[in-house]
């Protein structure tokens, strides 16, 4: 998989979503995904894994925060059948399935998964996930890019346990530093073989990144999430590869040289 097409465009948060016109778009909706598709942006989502084995394209663990229900129904005790009638923000666009997505699509623009998984139970829960992600990526795989991310240290080892497309690259997502957790990160970045970071923007450690590209021989990408705006997306464009972006829509869309030169 080429690492150089992560830093290829820029990376539409949950797709392109929010007010349009006098409608509203849902994150990681189908509908939000085409339009990142169509301004040539790649793509980020969420995927959960329901009690019953499903992939779900969904960042919440509830349904509260996407609807107006009154009762909070729990992302993976969601049954298909209340999947297909549960519109977000009022509208008609649903949660798809992770399925869904890879057929919409269809290798068009750059895929960043992030697995919702911190810590997993035990090796058997491991591999029984990378086990759904991985054959819903038989055939995707040699369509187009796609990578995988997590806030689980254990994302790496997708590649031990998955039955397919084990050639995936595999990232670590890290949250804005605090002095505490610096050296957790630095020594999870030094022994483990992450091909790419997402780094909280107040979290830039010029230290982390730059000893993360020589472990990596240069090749390791580094992202920063979420830029909201163009100055943010300037400052951490001297530090990084590329961004996760949300709320606005970068100018230029081919890569981190024509990105900064927009400043």
């Amino acid at each position: 998989m080429n690492m150089g097409l992560l830093k290829s465009a820029p990376i539409a948060h949950r797709g392109l979503h929010g007010k349009k016109d006098d409608s509203i778009i849902p994150e990681n909706t189908l509908i939000a995904i085409e339009e990142a598709i169509r301004k040539g942006y790649a793509i980020e989502g969420d995927i959960r894994v329901t009690k019953d084995g499903r992939l779900l394209w969904v960042h919440d663990g509830t349904l509260k925060r996407l609807t107006n229900q009154t009762v909070n129904t729990k992302v993976e005790n969601l049954s298909e059948k209340e999947r297909l009638k549960t519109g977000l923000l009022g509208t008609e666009h649903i949660i798809p399935t992770f399925a869904d997505v890879l057929k919409l699509v269809d290798g068009r623009v750059p895929l960043l998964i992030e697995l919702k998984k911190f810590k997993f139970k035990n090796e058997t829960e491991m591999r029984e996930i990378f086990g759904l992600i991985s054959e819903e990526l038989r055939i995707y795989k040699d369509k187009g890019p796609v990578y995988l991310q997590s806030f689980c240290p254990d994302i790496f080892h997708y590649k031990t346990y998955a039955e397919a497309g084990s050639d995936i690259k595999t990232g670590l997502l890290i949250p804005p530093f605090s002095v505490a957790t610096i050296p957790v990160y630095t020594k999870l970045v030094r022994e483990n073989p992450y091909d790419f970071l997402a780094i909280g923007k107040e979290g830039l450690s010029n230290k982390l990144i730059v000893n993360f590209k020589q472990k990596t021989d240069g090749k390791g990408v580094v992202l920063a999430w979420t830029i909201r705006t163009k100055n943010q997306a300037s400052m951490v464009l001297e530090k990084v590869d590329n961004i996760i972006f949300e709320g606005f829509e970068p100018n230029i869309k081919n890569n981190k040289s024509n990105l900064t030169r927009n400043r």
